[in-house]
């Protein structure tokens, strides 16, 4: 076992840390430091900005929180209460896309490379974009993107939250000026749950020797410090430090927090180089052997299928798990493009002697469990991708090596005889992407150490000016292993799957749209709670209409089928299904935009044909009390059988935090955000959260039991910007 985790063990034994350890975990004493620190902070904030100039209002067409939900869906449904890809990238593409929200590109000097970065724009509407400014010089305010052609209504609104309309002059700066004349945010957050869960109970002394694993080590409240730096979107650098509610600060090896991230990105303005150090993301093709950048839903192909260029990016998101760390970096000449990336890091990992069985990609370390699997296997990546590129063609070629520092051997089970064996995991791929008149043609191709194979294919075209198809096929090898891969999947690795999708949308008038796909898939070999090869299928219908300029109503239903194991009849399978309807009105009056939504889901099993159900009913509202103060709030009523007829629902965060908030069992929720803005370089947040159920005692289980059925939680920012 790990030296540090043996050193945790004999701490926590100790009688000294035992009474340390009891008096630090007194509520009371907590919530009064905390306070009191948000009160220090706050009147530092409001002293330090009371002299400030008043600063100008941001155009925009949608709110953020609109935009979350529209772009992704809803779609955060987990796979057998585990983490599948539509969880973790869609979370990841929400805090990339929000950087580019609070640093939005300016529209009369963005290059092409830069709108790009918007997958949701067609190259099409980027070069009509471009076009656009050529002709008349320069946009006067974003209502211009009206006269853009081939920018729909829905795209308008969605750019509007990434583009300013600013100065077409780019003034000659020195070495000083670009690396610290740029954009600084510097951005603190405290979250402070108002109850207590089980793991922060200790009645006495005795009862926390006694079952020290049973116990968080660390205060019932979390703290985020983040700075970030961008210069014209080329040159970019900051850090992340965090520490969750429950992980101790200042000890057991946080230094003084526990998760410490810096990053720094140097990009030509011509994208001929572009230098990477300490935390970054990597994506090659489509993600068969590294993705960890990308989020694709058919929907977001119907919309757009981008150039496939290698995505290098600083991580700048709180994730603790899918990011690497070293150097990367990317250049080109003419038509060649090459990028390269060195990363050693640490991952959490559960040990039995000197072997891996599980991976634990959760990020918390509040336990001495969770601390003595914190950070002990050492991984070392090194990838390698070159491209021939043309507006209408590329063709390019990645490698990608891994070694773990220790043995990897899981617990042989049924769904994992295939999975990753020893110390190393190496691959080879070959993607290609062709472009023509609304037609593109992207697919990828990959092969791993042992020969074994994982393809994907995907082809949209435009049989009308009002239709658009898309066409997308995937088979992956049940001996495919490829551990940093992340693509579009129906299961939680890229392996075992056969999969076919269709996916259609119509442009019914400028304001009106219909939209909806099929995907199936086949599992040849056993998975997850399927012990035989199973089968199953998802789908999405959604209708789009906004006859009235100030009202957008959206209806969408999905369905996902797949079979499980019988419980208590092994050899046998069973088809399990869960519905799930939406209706939505968006209302934009001027400074106010309000949205109501009614929600319903049914899930059924062969063994259990009557269906059980859950329904909610919700609404979301923002408004600017005026030029210095926002205010967005949700409230909701929801009902569910049980966690399979969960409710799903974007609420508002605090800026720099993404969540889709999901609803199980009777109760009632409401979250208030508020904004205020002191001058041009402060902003202060506040955010308040409530959940009440009707039909449980306690919310949770284990160490997160709460033994109430209602929960308040607190979270303040503070942000300055200079």
């Amino acid at each position: 076992m790990d030296r540090r985790a043996e050193k945790a063990r004999e701490i926590a034994s100790s009688s000294s840390f035992s009474q340390k350890a009891h008096r630090s975990f007194s509520p009371n004493r907590t919530m009064k430091f905390s306070f009191l620190l948000v009160f220090v902070c706050g009147f530092a904030f409001l002293s330090a900005s009371a002299n400030a100039q008043r600063p100008p209002w941001r155009e925009t067409f949608i709110s953020w929180e609109d935009f979350a939900a529209e772009y992704l869906a809803d779609d955060f449904e987990e796979e057998d209460h585990i983490e599948t890809p539509l969880h973790r990238p869609a979370s990841q593409l929400l805090e990339t896309l929000e950087e580019r929200y609070l640093s939005p590109f300016n529209l009369n000097t963005a290059t092409r490379e830069d709108l790009l970065t918007l997958d949701f724009l067609t190259t099409a509407q980027i070069d009509s974009i471009l076009s656009y400014r050529q002709k008349l010089r320069a946009f006067s305010s974003l209502g211009d993107l009206m006269l853009v052609h081939g920018l729909h209504h829905k795209h308008r609104r969605w750019l509007s939250l990434f583009v300013v309309v600013g100065d077409t002059l780019r003034p000659s700066s020195s070495w000083r000026q670009r690396f610290l004349g740029g954009r600084h945010t510097l951005d603190g957050r405290i979250d402070l749950p108002l109850y207590k869960r089980a793991g922060f109970i200790v009645k006495n002394v005795d009862e926390f020797k006694k079952n020290p694993r049973r116990h968080y080590l660390g205060a019932p409240m979390g703290n985020t410090l983040r700075h970030r730096y961008s210069w014209r979107n080329t040159i970019r650098y900051g850090f992340t430090l965090q520490n969750d509610i429950g992980e101790p600060f200042a000890a057991y090896g946080n230094r003084p927090y526990d998760h410490t991230s810096i990053y720094f990105s140097h990009r030509r303005p011509d994208n001929s180089a572009h230098l990477l150090f300490g935390d970054f993301r990597a994506h090659f093709g489509l993600g068969l052997l590294q993705g960890s950048t990308r989020f694709f839903h058919p929907f977001q192909g119907l919309q757009n299928l981008p150039v496939l260029p290698t995505r290098l990016r600083p991580h700048t998101s709180a994730d603790e798990v899918k990011f690497l760390r070293g150097a990367a970096y990317s250049g080109k000449w003419r038509q060649w493009h090459w990028q390269t990336f060195v990363s050693h890091r640490r991952l959490d990992a559960r040990l039995e002697a000197d072997t891996v069985r599980s991976f634990q990609t959760s990020g918390l370390h509040r336990s001495l469990t969770e601390i003595e699997r914190r950070r002990n296997v050492t991984l070392t990546s090194v990838g390698a991708h070159g491209e021939w590129r043309t507006r209408r063609l590329h063709l390019a070629f990645n490698l990608l090596h891994l070694r773990y520092g220790r043995p990897i051997c899981p617990a042989p089970r049924l769904h994992n005889r295939y999975g990753l064996r020893g110390h190393y995991a190496s691959g080879v791929s070959f993607d290609h992407g062709f472009y023509r008149n609304g037609t593109a043609w992207q697919g990828e191709v990959a092969i791993d150490d042992h020969g074994r194979h994982a393809i994907s294919q995907r082809l949209r075209f435009s049989p009308h000016s009002r239709w658009t198809l898309l066409l997308q096929g995937r088979s992956f090898s049940p001996r495919f292993v490829a551990p940093s891969a992340q693509t579009e999947q129906a299961g939680s690795t890229v392996q075992n799957e056969n999969g076919l999708s269709v996916a259609a949308s119509h442009r019914l008038s400028e304001k009106s749209e219909i939209s909806g796909f099929i995907d199936v898939f086949h599992h040849p070999s056993p998975t997850f709670r399927a012990d035989l090869p199973s089968s199953g299928m998802n789908g999405r219908l959604e209708y789009e209409w906004s006859g009235h300029p100030l009202v957008t109503r959206r209806f969408l239903y999905s369905f996902r089928t797949r079979q499980r194991n019988i419980t208590g009849h092994r050899g046998h399978l069973e088809y399990i299904s869960t519905h799930r309807l939406r209706y939505q009105q968006l209302h934009t009056l001027g400074r106010l935009m309000w949205q109501w939504a009614l929600d319903a889901a049914a899930h059924h099993r062969q063994t259990r044909p009557t269906p059980v159900w859950g329904a909610m009913l919700s609404s979301r509202l923002r408004c600017r009390l005026s030029p210095r103060i926002h205010l967005s709030a949700f409230a909701s009523l929801f009902s569910s059988h049980d966690h399979d007829t969960r409710l799903y629902a974007y609420t508002p965060q605090l800026k720099g935090v993404t969540a889709f908030s999901a609803f199980a069992h009777t109760g009632v929720a409401t979250v208030l955000t508020t904004f205020a803005s002191f001058g041009r370089r402060w902003e202060m947040g506040g955010k308040w959260s409530f959940v009440r159920l009707f039909d449980r005692p306690h919310i949770g289980t284990g160490m997160q039991r709460i033994d109430a059925s209602s929960q308040n939680d607190l979270s303040f920012q503070l942000r300055h910007i200079f």
